[in-house]
């Protein structure tokens, strides 16, 4: 036995045993093996005689079997042979328990596992099948959306390539455009839609021994990743053209996709049945489905050789949106409410875990900021202040993931969630006038039922009844996509963010509870943010309160009251008054007098210092200011700022 102890003799493996162990994985029939092994499936002469002859030692003949196994079967049949050879050699291991960690079965078996691996990156490459790899299709995909292709093999093929990129990308770039091939393809109604985005995720997340991730670098090396924009319509592009574009396509709105529509909400009458069905299946389903979006995302940008274009790629979606915020925005030119919810749902997952002292408030003003907000209004100084403000600061300053995340986010929420609630808010007007409409052309029957223009009025009211289910459809669409809870609440968790980003621009030293004195100037940095940061907060707040009171509620932390009332007692701090009686209108509405689901919000604001301390008198002053300004036909105007300085 020589310096080898007894236990280990113990457990070694006999010829007879070790050839068996492989004809088992290969499922080859090899001459010497263990009697009672089982005949393999596979018949290999050639090999099969090597073995016999006893030419070669079985590590060595392991090659050629393989070799001549796949070389007689199709390149899918090959792939999944390998697979399989992989999935019984872990088996093996697992029956030979003791005797599989000694050698030469040790040996022989982790021969094996390289051989197998090498033989599967030459199948891919059309070694053994010249012409049959295409660029845009590729066996391993259903191998993986199956689940059956086991993860260890996955990542010890991306480790035997990883230093051959040439290779890796004749193997992995046709399974890349396979699942985004699958995506364009894939509709929220379609069985298994998040299978091409769960396969790609998976090859996203496969790891190096060094920690790279080699198919995600490869995949934002790609030219497909995020094409140059080519005409005016840079939004629908990045949708249509870019890699991710159809990863985050699928969507409730019956304009970018009426399966929904037709599939739950069928025949000409909604019932409340079906309505709370649709909702109840649709919303846990897209938050699901954005939950897997932020798993593609995440192994992405903590890879550091691919974050930087994977945060090009998110700036990119957004910037060539950012005509969503224009009140006029011509739809045909950017991309749908569904792909901007999903992409706004992705960046808040991503920087919910972001701290703001991390966050470089000068990101806007410097020359590295992906983010062109140079047109935009500021809160109280003028766009020759911001120039030469943005003119002073130090170029080429790297930004940390932290700061491009969270500012991101934050436009994210301004040309996504705040044009969908505008344009949900249009649609509920339109509803109304159409039915106005109607009942007033109904009501005025008997006046006309005998007149020539009968028949015209008849045919009016026809086509605005249809008109009026079309648009019913849409508005409840509209209202699974929008009125989700697990939106909401993300939302409200970043604007608490937001808040406190704000209060830490007015003190540094309290960003949690403002010690400011009375008529203090904000400062710098606050006066710079743009007015839209403000003017959104408050369009959300109001826009809840209205449509989901009892969330929004419940849901609204300390950060975002103490912001609330700080801004109402400091109403200096803002050049646009309009801004300040949108804070005011909040106060209106959250009082339960008004509002009756929003007893949470409105206790946690009277008992706030604040309320006691100054907001009384900075009221009194801004409902002094109100009086004071414009002509008395404004009354009405006024009403709001009169009555909420009373009840408080």
């Amino acid at each position: 036995l020589g310096g080898r102890t007894t236990s280990s003799a113990n457990y070694e493996s006999s010829p007879g045993q070790i050839l068996a162990s492989l004809q088992t994985v290969l499922s080859v029939t090899l001459p010497g093996s263990e009697a009672g092994t089982a005949s393999g499936s596979i018949s290999c002469p050639q090999a099969s005689a090597l073995a016999s002859a006893s030419q070669l030692c079985p590590s060595d003949l392991m090659g050629p079997v393989l070799a001549e196994a796949v070389s007689q079967q199709s390149l899918a049949g090959s792939t999944k042979y390998l697979m399989l050879c992989f999935n019984r050699l872990r088996d093996e291991e697992a029956v030979c328990g003791k005797r599989a960690l000694v050698p030469p079965l040790s040996s022989v078996l982790s021969a094996a596992r390289s051989q197998i691996v090498t033989c599967l990156a030459s199948t891919l490459q059309g070694v053994y099948h010249p012409g049959g790899v295409t660029f845009s299709s590729s066996p391993l995909y259903p191998l993986i959306t199956e689940d059956t292709f086991p993860p260890d093999l996955l990542g010890d093929l991306v480790n035997y390539m990883a230093s051959d990129p040439a290779s890796l990308s004749a193997v992995f770039s046709p399974v890349l455009r396979y699942c985004q091939s699958e995506a364009v393809r894939s509709r929220l109604v379609s069985p298994r839609f998040q299978t091409p985005l769960i396969t790609l995720s998976r090859l996203m997340d496969v790891k190096t021994s060094s920690g790279s991730r080699p198919i995600a670098d490869l995949l934002v090396c790609s030219p497909y990743w995020l094409p140059a924009s080519l005409t005016q319509a840079g939004g629908v592009e990045i949708v249509n053209l870019s890699f991710l574009g159809p990863f985050l396509s699928p969507t409730v709105f019956p304009e970018e996709d009426s399966g929904v529509a037709e599939q739950y909400l069928k025949g000409d009458t909604l019932t409340v049945h079906m309505v709370k069905s649709a909702t109840g299946e649709l919303q846990p389903m897209m938050e699901m489905f954005r939950k897997q979006l932020h798993e593609l995302f995440y192994p992405i940008l903590v890879t550091k050789s691919s974050r930087s274009a994977c945060l090009d790629w998110l700036a990119a979606a957004l910037s060539r949106n950012s005509k969503r915020q224009q009140l006029q925005a011509n739809e045909r030119l950017v991309a749908g409410d569904g792909f901007m919810l999903n992409l706004v749902s992705v960046l808040q997952l991503l920087a919910m875990k972001v701290k703001q002292d991390k966050v470089d408030p000068l990101y806007l003003y410097t020359d590295t900021c992906k983010l062109d907000t140079s047109e935009d209004s500021r809160i109280k100084t003028n766009s020759q202040e911001f120039k030469e403000f943005r003119d002073k600061q130090e170029k080429g300053k790297e930004m940390n993931f932290p700061t491009e995340c969270w500012w991101l986010t934050l436009y994210a929420h301004h040309v996504a969630v705040l044009p969908i609630i505008r344009r949900y808010q249009r649609r509920l007007r339109a509803l109304r006038e159409l039915q106005k409409m109607v009942d007033e052309l109904e009501k005025n029957e008997h006046a006309w039922k005998n007149h020539p223009s009968a028949h015209q009025n008849r045919a009016m009211i026809k086509k605005w009844k249809q008109q009026i289910k079309r648009q019913s459809k849409s508005k409840t669409c509209a209202d699974i996509g929008l009125l989700d809870e697990h939106l909401f609440s993300r939302c409200l968790g970043f604007y608490s963010s937001v808040c406190e980003h704000i209060m830490r621009l007015l003190d540094p030293a309290h960003p949690l509870q403002p010690q400011l004195q009375p008529g203090q100037e904000p400062s710098e940095l606050f006066k710079l943010l743009p007015e839209w940061v403000v003017d959104d907060l408050a369009d959300f707040l109001l826009f809840g309160l209205q449509f989901m009171p009892a969330v929004v509620s419940n849901l609204v932390d300390h950060g975002i009251v103490t912001w609330l009332l700080i801004s109402l007692s400091n109403t200096h701090h803002f050049a646009n008054p309009y801004l300040v009686s949108k804070l005011v209108e909040i106060l209106f509405v959250v009082n339960p007098s008004v509002q009756d689901k929003t007893g949470e919000m409105y206790s946690r604001i009277m008992t706030h210092p604040l309320c006691q301390e100054s907001l009384p008198s900075s009221l009194m002053k801004f409902y002094t200011e109100v009086e004071q300004t414009g002509s008395s036909n404004e009354f009405y105007d006024k009403f709001t700022i009169r009555w909420v300085t009373c009840i408080y």
